[in-house]
């Protein structure tokens, strides 16, 4: 069944077609044409494309992650986690900015993501005692944030003699909090109560302390940043 244009050829005031109003509606405004669903195919036929899901492609890719690191092995503990540690097959953990809407960050590759929450200009607040500011060393370096990843796989493959991905997501599973506090005001009087996490703010969590610990155990140290990570 194909769709085709209809021409316009009734012409109220405005140019278009006429409205119960005697105005312009979505309808009648000049140059618009309405689709009409006809029962015989009229032109040219196209070819039709078959859609193929995303799982099934993405599994006929045999990607390596820097070229040596398999993800297809890697395996969740938590299945809470499962649905949001983005695992997909890539040569390069750079997406391009391509995930931007609020809940995307679920398909970005979890290593991706780990590399963008070291792209920060410091603690922020008092963190351990003091206030720490990088003056930009990694803001928005995102090549460099890779290459530091890429050095820690490195180094913890040479330590324990396994896939440093199933490391890192062992220690993101153990890593995660499950419970936090909010701050809750009944008539002028506040008062913090406990409340659950969700999974995919357990994740945003763990990564984040991750990269906020290394970048803390490498400031104004000969441990480089790297070290720090692995």
């Amino acid at each position: 069944m194909i769709y085709v244009a209809e021409e316009n050829r009734g012409r109220g005031k405005s140019g278009g077609r006429e409205s119960e109003g005697g105005g312009r509606t979505r309808f009648n405004r000049p140059g618009f044409r309405r689709r009409r669903e006809y029962d015989v195919p009229i032109g040219p036929q196209k070819t039709v494309r078959h859609v193929i899901d995303k799982k099934t492609l993405l599994a006929n890719f045999d990607y390596k992650l820097f070229g040596k690191y398999n993800l297809s092995e890697i395996k969740v503990e938590d299945p809470s986690l499962s649905r949001y540690i983005c695992m997909d097959p890539v040569r390069i953990s750079h997406s391009h900015g391509r995930n931007r809407r609020q809940f995307d960050k679920q398909f970005v590759n979890v290593v991706e993501r780990l590399a963008n929450k070291l792209m920060r200009g410091g603690t922020g607040e008092k963190t351990l005692g003091r206030v720490i500011r990088t003056k930009g060393r990694m803001q928005g370096k995102k090549t460099k944030a890779i290459r530091v990843v890429k050095q820690a796989f490195e180094l913890v493959e040479a330590k324990t003699n396994s896939n440093p991905l199933q490391m890192l997501i062992h220690a993101i599973v153990h890593s995660a909090p499950r419970e936090d506090f909010t701050r809750v005001t009944h008539g002028g009087v506040s008062y913090q109560i406990s409340v659950d996490i969700s999974a995919l703010r357990r994740l945003d969590m763990a990564l984040r302390n991750m990269a906020l610990a290394a970048i803390m155990g490498s400031f104004n140290h000969k441990r480089t940043l790297a070290d720090a990570l692995a």
